[in-house]
């Protein structure tokens, strides 16, 4: 207290010399009571800059963050290699370093006053339901398990030689600065430093021009920290960290605004978020009140005036036997706010050597005075013990650290604070760890839990050798590493379920991540589906603008579509669902370039044909398309290409002498040919049905050449045209049906034919180009798809997949037009791809169900229709989706485009606000196919549920899985799974309300009642025995 006192009177003295000093009016610490230091000047720091924490000690530090790692999933083995790769790691340190986690438990009351507000504001009855039904199952698990927040840090020390050749590059540069100013100028300036006068106030005075020099201002903190102490502080803290990356425990340096924060957070500071040009960080850090009692700490808000509660213990003394985790029962605490550190300090061996033996000699000596027969069997283990760590020291193999541990506890109340520190003190001597209370020496200790690098217990000369062990090798300080557990909470995320590490919740929010992306692998049976209705169902709950899609292929999720408020779509044979594959304008009425739909049209077309495209096709598809487009949208006339249709297409072989002009071997009379016939024909209809020179609704032209179909704007948000024939007025965009809803579609601007006037056109052309006798050579297979083809010049607007065949066979592709044949012909898979689109994606949760369609033709070809559908309307209208695609590996992996394709989704689907999901059973369609590893690393989630043992060596070897992880995967339960998110893999149990289990349950009926009636015999037994 004295010296924190002495410390404000030199604040405030330094204040009064510099009455014009540039500080923040608005932040002054007022102290609310008697006795509370409210100053930045009683923390151990002298300043933050140019990413170090400079210590009032005359000491710097480098700070980093690290992550967790779950030491329940490793095996024996592999704990002794981490520790092994650990130690030799620590032996080559030659200063200071320290561990830190910081527990925190997360308060669920935001979580469930979002759901209460969103609940009260639905006034859909089934969704308040939902929202009821949810919010009363997280009260419940969260009265079981709590939400847990857990950060882990380290720190690196300067050492000795560090200081001394920052002082040494200090003091030439004042020679330096000495021989620049001249000996007037040299004399003046060390006389005023002697005199205690500021020494830019004496150079400005004795400056050349008498203009004064501007005062240095320590606002960013940089000047606390000199260049040469950063680079080579820094640079071995990151040699540090990368040590831990290439251990799957990713690590990075904090900088220094990252420090600001982290500590101001710590700390409770009211001024961390503080911006401006006087907000060092000393006063964003020191924003808080501190009075100090013999057994504990009070922080004050000095913002909110609320109190919190910090009491301090420190280790005396350790177990004789380590193994990795040593610490984990101490870091599965749920409910407790905890702090804790393990300070390291590196032994020269000369010096710990002198330490052993004479600690040897003194207990040699106790021996021999000791008489008894049977002896002192621990003065003879520990001689042993030492007679081994100095066999270790002569040869080099390794060396000493001490190390001690502080732990504070913070609560709310002072009552509450004594109870989980005592919970702490009585769990860490259960496990051979004797503690003492920092008994008046609670700020020491609780700034020496701060990840600041800076241990005040180990530097009190009275307490020293009680707080610090001074014999610990380094396989003893890796397995006293805190982060032997894994943060599972992330905020702003959704509850997924609880750990299988310490049972808290597990919490995850796709949205932060840079992709949203999920891979699953996954094995039949192991809940995968369930799991992912459970993601599906938390964030519509959390985000109502969220739009669900996803393939189904068991044909199950009829019930959760109804629970949600979306629907199910009947992809296979029965279902009467056309996706027209012809369909670009699906870009908020605006049509969709050349180049795009062509990568669909290319990868549709090596599904349907069951081969790979060849660099002439795609060429020949090229043209064609574009051709096709042209005329449906600008009127342009196809007569040329339907003449060379007829000509290349060997189907149409007889009509080939009679396309021209020809003479008539009956009569020897010049008749017209097939060609001039038609053109007729065409007239006829043109004049007749009113068919309008554009398929496009806003029309062509300017001025007095402007011409445009009259056309009616349908309720299905589609324009259509009835004969209505032209006009030249000028186009008006009508009013959007829902001005208020943002994520409405526009209608496209191609238009569509209306039934009744298109069935009378397509009928009436058939019976004329039948009494005129046109195709009377052909047979009636033939006679079908001629004139299916030959009425493709009458049509405009919107285009289907039977109208690209005669531009396809006018470039040669006649057998590919050949292959598609089946998927025109309404006999056999017509009904499905030859029309035009008849569903919307306009609703809330929507299921595919390929449930009917066979395994290897139809299913990856509705599927991968499906995808594309959905993408297209992802680019038209911006909002949040979630796209899961089961059966994945049906689709990358036999052909290249289709992999393509998929892959461009995950590489700019995050643009758009998709997240997509994909999931395979069989792992080598993921890591045997090029394009199925690039979406892999396009995804920051992967989720890995219950495995074969016949693939589960090509995980392993993938992802470098532990065998601990291994056999977790090979032996997990329905519903669990290990889960990596950003390199970190996290052993979760998903959870969900029985209410809700029944409609995300996927067993078969006889399955489902055969299993529920064993568990629940099994509860019976359980509770009569």
């Amino acid at each position: 207290m004295l010296q924190l006192k002495e410390k404000e009177d030199q604040a405030e003295a330094r204040n009064a010399k510099e009455p014009n000093s540039e500080t923040l009016e608005e932040m002054k610490f007022e102290a609310s009571e008697p006795g509370l230091l409210t100053t930045p000047e009683i923390l151990p720091i002298k300043g933050i800059g140019r990413g170090c924490v400079a210590l009032n000690n005359g000491g710097y530090t480098v700070v980093g963050s690290v992550e967790g790692h779950d030491m329940k999933l490793t095996s024996f083995q592999e704990k002794n290699a981490v520790v092994r790769r650990l130690a030799q790691r620590f032996n080559s340190m030659n200063g200071p370093f320290a561990f830190y986690c910081v527990s925190k438990p997360r308060d669920m009351k935001p979580y469930l006053n979002e759901l209460e507000r969103r609940r009260a504001a639905e006034m859909n009855p089934q969704r308040r339901q939902q929202y009821w039904v949810e919010s009363n199952f997280v009260e419940r698990l969260n009265e079981e398990k709590a939400l847990t927040q857990r950060d882990f840090y380290f720190s690196v020390n300067a050492t000795p030689a560090d200081l001394k050749s920052a002082v040494r590059a200090g003091s030439d540069d004042d020679e330096e600065d000495d021989k620049s100013q001249g000996f007037v100028q040299t004399f003046v300036s060390r006389f005023r430093e002697v005199m205690g006068q500021d020494m830019t106030q004496g150079q400005g005075q004795a400056g050349s021009k008498g203009k004064a020099e501007p005062r240095k201002s320590y606002r960013t903190g940089d000047e606390s920290v000199p260049a040469s102490i950063s680079e080579a502080l820094r640079f071995r803290a990151q040699s540090f960290a990368d040590q831990f990356n290439s251990m799957g425990m990713p690590a990075k340096l904090l900088d220094s605004e990252g420090l600001t924060r982290t500590l101001g957070k710590l700390l409770g500071s009211s001024t961390t978020n503080i911006k401006g040009r006087s907000a060092s960080p000393l006063l964003r850090i020191g924003g808080f009140a501190l009075q100090e009692h013999p057994n504990f700490l009070k922080l004050t808000d000095t913002n909110t005036g609320q109190n919190n509660y910090v009491g301090s213990i420190y280790v005396t003394d350790f177990p004789k036997h380590l193994r990795l985790g040593a610490l984990f029962e101490i870091m599965r605490f749920k409910d407790i706010q905890m702090y804790m550190a393990l300070h390291v300090k590196p032994l020269a061996n000369q010096q710990a050597e002198n330490k052993l033996k004479n600690r040897q000699q003194i207990l040699w000596a106790v021996a021999a005075t000791d008489n008894s027969s049977a002896g002192d069997m621990g003065r003879s283990y520990k001689i042993e013990s030492i007679k081994d760590l100095r066999n270790v020291l002569a040869r080099g193999d390794a060396r000493l650290f001490s190390a001690g541990i502080r732990i504070s506890v913070r609560a709310n109340t002072v009552k509450r604070m004594k109870a989980d520190l005592r919970r702490v003190s009585q769990r860490l001597a259960e496990m051979g760890y004797p503690v003492a209370t920092a008994v008046r020496n609670q700020r020491r200790a609780f700034f020496s839990a701060l990840p600041i690098g800076l241990d005040l217990l180990g530097q009190e000369k009275f307490i020293a050798d009680r707080t610090l062990h001074p014999n610990m090798t380094g396989e003893n300080i890796a397995c006293l590493m805190p982060n032997c557990i894994v943060d599972a909470s992330r905020g702003g995320g959704i509850i997924l379920g609880d750990s299988k590490a310490d049972n808290s919740l597990v919490t995850f929010n796709r949205w932060a991540l840079i992709n949203p992306h999920t891979v699953i692998i996954a094995t039949s049976g192991s809940g995968k589906t369930v799991s992912q209705l459970i993601e599906f169902l938390r964030e519509m709950l959390k985000r109502p603008i969220l739009q669900g899609f996803y393939i189904d292929p068991q044909g199950v999720l009829s019930n959760f579509a109804k629970l949600v408020g979306g629907t199910v779509l009947d992809l296979g044979p029965d279902g009467n669902v056309v996706i027209n594959p012809m369909d670009r304008f699906v870009l908020n009425g605006k049509p969709e370039n050349i180049g795009p739909r062509l990568n669909f049209l290319n990868a549709l077309f090596e599904l349907m044909t069951r081969a790979e495209l060849s660099a002439s096709e795609r060429s020949v598809i090229a043209r064609a398309v574009k051709r096709l487009y042209h005329h449906f949208e600008e009127g342009e006339s196809m007569l040329r290409l339907l003449e060379l249709t007829f000509m290349n297409n060997p189907l149409y072989a007889p009509l080939r002498p009679y396309l021209r002009n020809f003479i008539d071997p009956d009569t020897g009379q010049r008749r017209p040919g097939i060609m001039v016939q038609l053109k007729a024909v065409y007239d006829k209809l043109r004049a007749k049905h009113n068919i309008p020179s554009t398929g496009l609704v806003a029309g062509e032209g300017a001025g007095k050449t402007y011409r445009r179909p009259v056309c009616t704007l349908g309720s299905d948000n589609r324009w259509y045209y009835g004969g209505d024939g032209e006009t030249s007025e000028p186009f008006v965009e009508p009013p959007p049906a829902e001005p208020n809803n943002p994520h409405a579609a526009k209608p496209a601007q191609v238009w569509y034919p209306e039934p009744t006037w298109y069935s009378k056109l397509a009928e009436d052309f058939s019976d004329m180009v039948q009494e005129e006798g046109i195709f009377d050579s052909l047979d009636l297979t033939a006679l079908g798809s001629a004139i299916r083809d030959s009425f493709v010049e009458l049509k405009l607007g919107m285009p289907i997949l039977s109208d690209l065949f005669p531009f396809l066979a006018a470039e040669g592709a006649t057998n590919l037009v050949s292959n598609l044949e089946q998927y025109a012909d309404p006999e056999v898979f017509g009904k499905m791809f030859n029309g035009f689109t008849n569903v919307a994606l306009d609703r809330r949760f929507i299921s595919f169900n390929v449930r009917d369609l066979g395994e290897d033709l139809l299913r990856p070809i509705r599927i991968f229709q499906a995808i594309s559908f959905t993408w297209g309307m992802v680019r038209a209208v911006r909002r949040p989706r979630m796209f899961c695609c089961d059966e994945f590996g049906l689709l990358v992996q036999n052909f290249t485009e289709v992999g393509n394709y998929m892959r461009d989704l995950f590489m700019r689907g995050r643009a758009f606000g998709l997240a997509m999901t994909v999931i395979v059973q069989n792992v080598t369609s993921l890591l045997d196919y090029q394009p199925a590893l690039q979406c892999i690393e396009n995804a920051d989630r992967v989720i890995l549920m219950r495995q074969q043992r016949t693939a589960i060596h090509r995980l392993k070897a993938h992802y470098e899985l532990t065998d601990g992880q291994v056999n977790t995967l090979l032996s997990a339960e329905p519903g669990e799974a290990l889960e990596m998110v950003n390199h970190r893999w996290i052993h979760v149990k998903y959870s969900v309300d029985p209410q809700h289990l029944k409609a995300f349950d996927t067993r078969p009926e006889e399955s489902r009642y055969a299993q529920d009636e064993f568990s629940d015999e099994l509860i019976e037994a359980y509770d009569a025995a």
